[in-house]
């Protein structure tokens, strides 16, 4: 922790760090979703992705769900800041123009249920990112991505529909990048055959 800090104090200093370890960045929540930085503005992201030799950022906030879906606190922003997140976005743009490349875009869950809602946003932005969180079976019902009571691990039907669900929103072209893909793998209780196989399937 001490030499983190040491480094960090380091960075302050330098107004641009020259060599970063990638000059990009698609992964970018705000404070909108609830659980991003909550003291930071969307400019002081653009900010500090200068000032850390970023070249290109992509913001991409959990998406919202569609209208009349109830969802947890602290996970996506409202349906209703979706226009103002997208001005913003484009103001600065504008105001950055020649000092970093900036992107609109969204992570997001995919389910058929909710296909016309994400080609909707999809054309709306510049880049879509999928993380998935949750899965929805055939009967409607939803299973987070996460282990259960007493640390239960997911099924292996619930690891199926993780797989097909990623599969399925890259056949119907909606990800730019998949994030976290092995995100499962925090709710199974070691690397086997079925993990091997679903891996090789998203792959």
């Amino acid at each position: 922790i001490q030499e983190h800090r040491t480094r960090i104090k380091e960075s302050e200093k330098q107004e641009v760090i020259q060599n970063p370890t990638q000059d990009f960045c698609f992964h970018t929540h705000t404070q909108r979703c609830g659980h991003g930085a909550k003291d930071t503005g969307d400019e002081e992201w653009v900010q500090n992705a200068i000032k850390g030799g970023i070249k290109k950022i992509a913001f991409t906030d959990h998406i919202p769900l569609p209208d009349g879906i109830n969802h947890k606190a602290n996970s996506r922003m409202d349906t209703a800041e979706v226009d103002s997140y997208l001005k913003s976005i484009e103001y600065l743009q504008e105001k950055y123009k020649g000092k970093i490349e900036i992107e609109s875009g969204f992570e997001f869950e995919y389910s058929d249920r909710d296909l016309e809602h994400l080609q909707e946003l999809k054309s709306k932005t510049d880049k879509m990112v999928l993380g998935q969180h949750f899965v929805i079976d055939n009967n409607g019902r939803e299973y987070g991505i996460a282990r259960g009571n007493g640390g239960k691990q997911i099924s292996d039907e619930i690891l199926d529909l993780y797989s097909e669900s990623i599969v399925s929103a890259m056949d119907k072209g909606l990800p730019d990048v998949i994030a976290h893909p092995d995100l499962f793998m925090q709710a199974r209780d070691s690397f086997g055959a079925k993990e091997e196989e679903i891996t090789r399937e998203i792959c």
